[in-house]
Parts: C-alpha cells; sequence; structure tokens
C-alpha cells in the first residue's frame, strides 16, 4: 500500500467528471490561522490594504484618490468540523468529502478571493462565526468598524448552503430584497444568525 498518497490527498470521481480545484481543496485543508495567513497574502497580491486583529482581517482596495467602495463582502475563516479533510469527491453537481470540506465557510472564502478579482470591494473576513460570532464582534471594536459606519451601503456575507437563496434578516430595504430575488436565481430564505446579524447596524 502507497501510504504516502494515503496520507496526502486522494481524489475521487463520481458521475459527470468536475475539473479538479486544487485551489480550494488547499483551502479547506487549512487551519484558520494558516487561512488567514493565506487572505492576507491574496489580498495584498491583488493590491488590497490589509489591517488585520485578533478575530478579523479587513481589506480595503488600493485605489486613485476619490474613489469610493460601499460594498462589503464577509466570510468567516472558521469551519465546524475539527480533523481538515484529505480526501475530495468530486460529483456531477461539485466537490464533498467524507471528512466533510468545511464549505461553511471556506466555499465564502473561496468566492470572495474570486469576486474581487473583477469587481473590487471591501472584504472582511472574520475567525470563530461558528462559535458565537466572536471575530465579528471584536472588530466592531475596533477604529476600523468606525471608519466604514455610514459609509457603506450594502453588506453581503457568503454564507449560506446550497446556490439559490439569500437571507437578508432585519434588512429594512425592500428595494434591495427586490433586486436581489426578482429574477428568480435567489429565493428569499430565513436564517437564524451569521457575522453579518451584528455587522449590519454599522
Amino acid at each position: 500500500m502507497n501510504t504516502k498518497h494515503e496520507n496526502e490527498r486522494v481524489v475521487k470521481y463520481i458521475g459527470k467528471k468536475q475539473k479538479r480545484n486544487t485551489k480550494f481543496e488547499e483551502l479547506c485543508k487549512m487551519r484558520q490561522f494558516k487561512v488567514k495567513e493565506y487572505c492576507e497574502r491574496e489580498l495584498k497580491k491583488q493590491d488590497y490594504s490589509v489591517y488585520k486583529g485578533e478575530g478579523y482581517l479587513l481589506g480595503v482596495p488600493t485605489t486613485s484618490k476619490g474613489a469610493t467602495f460601499k460594498t462589503m463582502l464577509v466570510a468567516h475563516m472558521d469551519t465546524v468540523h475539527e480533523v481538515q479533510p484529505k480526501k475530495f469527491i468530486y460529483t456531477s453537481t461539485g466537490v464533498t468529502s467524507s471528512q466533510g470540506i468545511g464549505g461553511d465557510d471556506r466555499c465564502g472564502v473561496y468566492a470572495i478571493l474570486e469576486i474581487i478579482r473583477t469587481h473590487k470591494s471591501i472584504v472582511l473576513f472574520t475567525e470563530d462565526e461558528e462559535i458565537g460570532c466572536v471575530g465579528a464582534n471584536k472588530f466592531l471594536e475596533t477604529e476600523y468598524a468606525e471608519i466604514i459606519k455610514g459609509n457603506l451601503l450594502y453588506i453581503i456575507e457568503l454564507d449560506r448552503r446550497g446556490t439559490d437563496d439569500a437571507v437578508f434578516y432585519d434588512c429594512g430595504n425592500e428595494d434591495f430584497v427586490k433586486f436581489v430575488t426578482e429574477d428568480e436565481y435567489f429565493k428569499k430564505a430565513y436564517g437564524s444568525c451569521s457575522d453579518i446579524s451584528y455587522l449590519a447596524p454599522t
């Protein structure tokens, strides 16, 4: 038995073969502190100014004078899994693992890093969302929360299971809700709590 391959990465394909995403696999295999280091490097590569502290990592696009950004994208860097996955299974609909890939919320982290390649916005990555939105609350105690307070029009968190539901919590902006759901790709759903529940009032 080749124990080297058993202990490293094992990939299995089921049904229609999907293109392997090694970048996403590596992100899923990282512990939270490594994800934070990785995101910092990626933001700097994409010309972001990075501000970090206990519980958070904030990225602000480096822009020409006078440019403004009214949207902040949010994702959390922790998962509920204590052990990182080693085996990945690609199916006709995506990727999974018997060990759990930690898609909540490594999918959100990955998606944001891809989105900002072409659509710049302020970015906030938080720690320990799964145990009570700890990182989001620590961020709210910083000077950076005061700086963005009142300057953002939208805070969007990528932290949902599936691909077609959107939770608005106490948004209060029916025009925004309509804008997101009017083409029927996203459907209005309900959730209990996430970082955005605390961040939105800022």
